[in-house]
């Protein structure tokens, strides 16, 4: 299994850091773990074949999450190459899905449209990009990878994701509360062979922090959903020598790919 980040940063774009989107490659699928970041110029920058893209899962319903999906989305409905294409999205409780569709091809049939030029009708047989309302429990399971959400209290639908493949789990956090109180210890009981930890909320140098990652059995954690106002260089430094005893820690960045 690969995984590469995409995009790295919290609720902004910043310089070197579009926001979150992770891409997992097993076996000859790939799916996204949110969509912030610019998918359509990072799936083709990462050679990815769009017909190989299978699932998209959302966290939760914050725009820096999915706001790459807009073009994604309006691009696949809309030119004859991408026919052939079938992808599902999977949001949570609140994800704002049909009001998307509303605003790319407008009201009425939200599945039958022509906008002329190049692009085409659809209808619910040739509809290219599918979605699907999740809650809490075991998500999705297609034979290559399974997925389980666990509830957490960032936001009313947010969750942190459980994907195993090929023998080995990852635990995406999500975005959770500032005390942590809300990280999915249910998710990690069994051990993760990696812990993908948002880094935009808790400020992982401080002990109580420290405290509950101590806890986690994992072989490594990534530290992603970077805001540097909370988790600055040098306090992600602490948190590395505080935790070296537990697991190696480092910070993603865009573009990075790791295979476990």
């Amino acid at each position: 299994m690969k995984i590469t980040f995409l995009g790295t940063s919290h609720g902004i774009t910043e310089k070197d850091r579009f926001t979150s989107s992770t891409l997992l490659t097993v076996g000859n699928k790939n799916y996204l773990i949110d969509a912030g970041a610019p998918i359509m110029k990072l799936l083709q920058e990462e050679d990815v074949p769009f017909n190989t893209l299978s699932d998209v899962f959302i966290t939760h319903s914050h725009a820096d999450h999915y706001l790459g999906l807009v073009e994604f989305v309006n691009q696949m409905e809309s030119f004859k190459q991408f026919e052939g294409v079938k992808v599902k999205i999977h949001g949570p409780e609140l994800f704002p899905y049909e009001a998307m569709r509303t605003f790319l091809f407008g009201g009425g049939d939200l599945h039958s449209f022509k906008l002329g030029g190049n692009r085409h009708e659809t209808n619910d047989s040739t509809q290219r990009i599918s979605f699907e309302n999740y809650f809490e429990g075991e998500i999705f399971d297609d034979g290559n990878i399974k997925v389980t959400a666990y509830k957490t209290k960032h936001f009313a639908d947010s969750h942190s994701l459980l994907v195993e493949a090929e023998g080995k789990r990852i635990l995406f956090t999500g975005d959770l509360r500032h005390d942590l109180i809300d990280f999915p210890k249910e998710a990690v009981k069994n051990g993760v062979d990696l812990l993908i930890m948002e880094g935009a909320h808790a400020r992982l140098a401080s002990e109580p922090i420290l405290n509950v990652l101590r806890s986690v059995d994992t072989k490594r954690m990534l530290i992603n959903h970077i805001y540097y106002g909370m988790n600055p260089d040098g306090d992600i430094e602490k948190a590395k020598l505080a935790l070296e005893d537990c697991y190696p820690i480092d910070a993603a960045y865009d573009g990075l790919s790791v295979e476990i």
